[in-house]
């Protein structure tokens, strides 16, 4: 039967789960922890980039499964508005005739079509 005392010892000597080791190459001269926060930085920064990057294609992917599916988006009610008030002008009949801007004499326009008494 093992001694109580034995194990005990045994528990202290045995080491603790570590972390991994740091590994980051340092220049000479270079401070081995401003290293280390920096590569972490830059590996952050890369994850970041990647997370943005997947969510702008599943954004890009859904508005492409949208507009396979021909899903019709509703319209804001004020550019609705706007719409059918220019599409009724557009289809609208004139009310006036059109005024004839160039006529072949403006001189009947101005004399009524009288002519002058020649000399």
């Amino acid at each position: 039967m093992p001694n109580a005392k034995a194990t005990k010892r045994k528990a202290r000597a045995a080491p603790a789960a570590q972390k991994p080791a740091r590994t980051v190459r340092v220049k000479r001269g270079e401070n081995p922890s401003r290293s280390w926060t920096a590569k972490n930085k830059k590996k952050e920064k890369d994850d970041d980039l990647a997370s943005m990057a997947d969510t702008f294609a599943a954004t890009m992917a859904a508005e492409f499964a949208l507009h396979d599916q021909r899903v019709e988006r509703s319209v804001p009610a004020e550019l609705a508005r706007h719409r059918e008030t220019v599409a009724a002008l557009l289809s609208a009949e004139p009310a006036t005739e059109p005024i004839e801007l160039h006529p072949e004499s403006f001189f009947d326009l101005a004399f009524g079509g009288e002519q002058e008494p020649s000399m």
